[in-house]
């Protein structure tokens, strides 16, 4: 209710309005099984609030793209993000024993991170039956899940070595969160609502290669072949056919320096 007020406000004393559109509120709505009235409402209210701005900013193309099909009016992009080379970078790998602490003492298996909030339209459970396909063959890939929110109580239930699943449910802080990414095998995502990929990017300027959905946000800062993979979202074959090769061919395929230089655009 106080938005349509502020914008009333700042028309009358006529103060320039600039407007970030940062987050896919329809797909996220959708995604959280919300009323379909209230995805149309907000599927109506941002293309009009957009009218009444003097500007509106979103956070990368993909999702421009998006947007301006839904009728947003007057938008520009500005780069929703970079990687602060201090804190993530590929040294961080020798700091804490990560390795040991999210594969329950088997350092020398495969593993792949989420990190971020876990809730239901993050799409976790494609992580985790992902995982257990490989582990059925006795492929031995473990699912580190950092992070919190509305589905971390249910998660944590998968905790321990049977899963091959650590889920102790944290928000971490930066400098603990960039050990992590430099030390595991893979940062990973299902989610197809990102605007913007911050978690691929510092992975990649940790020098760890990114798995994820080619989707909004995501395609635009992971390279494809260089800084990572994208699969085709929802498509558990084409998923197990890139973690496929990065379990046999990750050193190769995606050297750290590699995967570092990848992200120039955003770091330099």
């Amino acid at each position: 209710p106080a938005l349509p007020l502020f914008f009333v406000c700042t028309s009358l004393l006529n103060i320039p309005l600039i407007v970030s559109v940062h987050t896919d509120s329809v797909t996220l709505l959708g995604k959280c099984n919300q009323p379909d009235w209230v995805v149309q409402l907000v599927r109506i209210l941002e293309p009009a609030a957009s009218f009444i701005c003097d500007a509106t900013y979103t956070v990368s193309p993909s999702y421009s793209a998006i947007l301006f099909q839904r009728g947003i009016n007057c938008l520009d992009v500005t780069w929703g993000g970079y990687a602060n080379k201090e804190v993530f970078n590929p040294e961080r790998r020798h700091e804490g024993n990560w390795r040991e602490v999210l594969t329950f003492g088997h350092p020398e298996d495969f593993i792949i991170c989420y990190a971020g909030r876990i809730s239901p339209e993050k799409d976790i459970g494609f992580l985790v039956e992902l995982v257990r396909i490989f582990n059925n063959k006795n492929r031995r890939v473990w699912l580190a899940l950092i992070g919190d929110g509305p589905a971390g109580e249910e998660f944590a239930k998968l905790h321990g070595v049977e899963n091959r699943v650590y889920c102790k449910p944290e928000f971490f802080p930066q400098d603990k969160l960039a050990q992590v990414y430099a030390s595991v095998d893979v940062v990973t995502s299902a989610s197809t609502f990102e605007t913007f990929g911050y978690t691929a990017l510092e992975a990649m300027q940790c020098g760890t290669p990114f798995l994820g959905p080619d989707a909004q946000g995501f395609r635009d800062v992971v390279s494809h072949g260089r800084g990572g993979y994208l699969f085709a979202h929802g498509d558990l074959i084409n998923a197990e056919h890139y973690l496929d090769l990065l379990l046999n061919e990750k050193e190769e395929l995606f050297p750290r320096d590699g995967v570092v230089a990848a992200t120039a655009e955003f770091t330099d």
